[in-house]
């Protein structure tokens, strides 16, 4: 729920989101890579350098701020990705993978609400640079 009001704000208006602007081919294709991206952030949580985790959480979370992707599609995402590790054998043989999964989701909504959150304090803070209407 704070993931969709913190979006209103980031993106207000009546103009669909670039997500929304996807065909369904398109779409697709970013979902595939959604999918492939979170479970490369999984598999990076669960490494030892929370460097590395931190800055593949920061690209994903912008990725997701600038598609301006639904909080539907980030839950698609999870399960999507659940999916894949559960069946493909080679993610199936990495300890704990899955739980990195479910512990991942939770860390990335609370990022992208604060990357939300960040960007629009700052698109707040700068003036317009359109004249003042007389």
């Amino acid at each position: 729920m704070q993931y969709e009001q913190t979006a209103g704000k980031y993106a207000p208006g009546s103009a669909p989101g670039r997500f929304r602007m996807l065909t369904g081919s398109e779409r697709q294709f970013y979902r595939a890579e959604l999918v492939a991206d979170y479970i490369r952030l999984a598999v990076a949580e669960l490494g030892g350098t929370p460097e590395y985790f931190a800055s593949a959480l920061g690209a994903f979370c912008a990725k997701i701020c600038e598609m301006e992707a639904p909080s539907l599609e980030l839950m698609g995402t999870y399960l999507a990705a659940a999916d894949v590790v559960s069946k493909e054998d080679r993610l199936k043989s990495i300890p704990d993978l899955e739980a990195a999964l479910r512990r991942t989701i939770i860390r990335v909504l609370r990022s992208c609400v604060a990357l939300m959150r960040e960007r629009t304090s700052a698109l707040q803070a700068v003036p317009s640079s359109r004249p003042a209407p007389r």
